[in-house]
């Protein structure tokens, strides 16, 4: 089974890389922060496809003291799951749904959100690779550490994602 971790700042088509995997390639899609999204949603009332809109999850939310989604998603997943219960919380997690992709006969996982050294490690220990995307307008939309991004020795080939659409298809389906 092919895992590719997808990694690179916020807008830079991360997610519509994965939703090609997916849709042309019959891939299932993984993220570590699939858990938080739902907590997320969970609390707010509003639907992980809506917290997955980048529109929204900057948008702050008056009875949480001003908080966007995007802040309490990045909190959820650090300092309260990676630095309070576990540093591999959401990879031990991402795990388990791996193993049922792949018990399920999936011919391969995406996992669209890699934003940690451990995270990239986990996919290349599963015999993944870590695949960059780049944009010359992305830019971080955080300081949190979160947004810093992996090791470069962890990327197994960037794609700088500035064309046309159809290129990323193309970029997916080379990746499959």
């Amino acid at each position: 089974m092919n895992i590719i971790g997808i990694t690179g700042k916020a807008r830079t088509g991360k997610d519509t890389l994965a939703e090609y995997l997916v849709s042309d390639h019959g891939y299932v899609r993984i993220g570590f922060a699939d858990p938080i999204r739902e907590f997320v949603a969970e609390l707010t009332g509003f639907s992980v496809e809506q917290l997955m809109d980048s529109s929204l999850k900057e948008q702050p939310i008056d009875w949480l003291g001003g908080k966007s989604p995007r802040e309490l998603m990045q909190t959820l997943g650090t300092e309260w799951g990676r630095q309070m219960v576990h540093e591999d919380l959401w990879l031990l997690v991402a795990h388990m749904r791996v193993r049922a992709a792949r018990q399920a006969g999936a011919p391969g996982v995406v996992i669209s959100d890699v934003r940690f050294d451990n995270e990239a490690q986990f996919v290349q220990e599963l015999g993944g690779r870590v695949v960059g995307l780049t944009r010359a307008e992305a830019q971080s939309v955080s300081a949190h550490v979160s947004e810093s991004g992996v090791a470069p020795e962890l990327v197994s080939e960037t794609f700088e994602n500035d064309g046309p659409r159809y290129l990323l298809r193309q970029f997916a389906d080379d990746l499959a």
